[in-house]
């Protein structure tokens, strides 16, 4: 079965700009690709691929096998160099999905936006098609996510802020919260805990106010909760912390507080407040809540310093 299709080789790298431009662009001088340079043509084809193999800006279409991560029926405008899909472009995927950004050796690499026609955005760097590094993402349920991707665009890190305006710090592994991390409600209130596929499990530290709660959850199910003091809820990190001199006590409140942790006064003091930061630290920045022995609570408490 033949296909029929017109091709629009232009050194513009988007189709509004090609259409726009059309009118000025010089018809091709005969129906052999391999003469088409800037030009207009039609073309009569029986392969699966159709593509500009002498511009070095073009259009391309995939419409039978697709091609690397992508569906059927895409469409690449962009640069070209040795028949690859390289520099500025857009790639508009059947559904209303669209690349626009940086290409080499055929995939979106570098910066890149993608938005979905369903909503979801995402603006980034790109390896081979997929986030890897820096990015923001917008969710089609009104959420926004800044961090670091890797794992191929399956992992994240970094901060979800929820419609609510609650946030979530920690990790995501394919769109669960996974491991510890720190949630900040909007009433002013901290949560403490680690997750598996965004359920709590594990020892959890509530901070509201100047109430304390330590509680133990299993898989979402909470075991208990009591309350605590600040000096109680982890008695060997309280008492490494209160071993410093002041001005070390200090210098941890003051590292943490340029890091966004710790908000209250510089004064060395072991309150709600400083437990509250440093248990937010290690979280997120260890990724871990192994803090309760003495070993443990001191190499923490001296990393800190460092």
């Amino acid at each position: 079965m033949n296909f029929y299709l017109i091709l629009i080789l232009t050194a513009l790298p988007l189709m509004a700009s090609q259409a726009a431009n059309a009118k000025e662009i010089p018809n091709c001088p005969d129906d052999v690709i391999t003469h088409w340079n800037n030009c207009i043509g039609q073309f009569e084809f029986e392969s699966a691929e159709i593509t500009n193999k002498s511009s070095s800006k073009g259009l391309k279409h995939w419409l039978k096998d697709g091609h690397q991560d992508f569906p059927l029926g895409t469409i690449y405008i962009g640069g070209w160099i040795a028949n690859k899909a390289s520099g500025a472009g857009e790639l508009i995927l059947p559904d209303g999905g669209k690349f626009s950004g940086n290409f080499s050796d055929d995939a979106v690499n570098g910066e890149a936006t993608f938005t979905s026609a369903t909503g979801y955005f995402h603006k980034g760097n790109y390896v081979n098609n997929r986030p890897e590094g820096y990015g923001v993402e917008k969710l089609i349920d009104g959420s926004r996510f800044e961090g670091d991707f890797f794992n191929k665009g399956l992992s994240k890190r970094g901060i979800k802020t929820f419609p609510s305006g609650d946030t979530w710090r920690g990790r995501f592994d394919s769109g669960f919260a996974n491991g510890p991390g720190v949630a900040n409600m909007i009433d002013g209130s901290v949560f403490i805990v680690s997750r598996i596929k965004g359920e709590p499990h594990s020892m959890a530290y509530f901070f509201e106010g100047k109430v304390i709660k330590l509680c133990e959850f299993n898989r979402g199910s909470s075991k208990y909760c009591e309350l605590k003091t600040s000096k109680t809820l982890i008695p060997n990190l309280t008492e490494e912390f209160n071993n410093l001199s002041v001005d070390d006590r200090k210098t941890i409140q003051y590292k943490l507080s340029k890091k966004n942790y710790y908000d209250g006064v510089i004064d060395g003091i072991w309150g709600p407040n400083t437990v509250k930061s440093i248990i937010s630290y290690i979280a997120y920045e260890k990724q871990t809540l192994d803090f309760r022995t003495k070993i443990s609570a001191r190499r923490e408490i001296e990393e800190l310093l460092k």
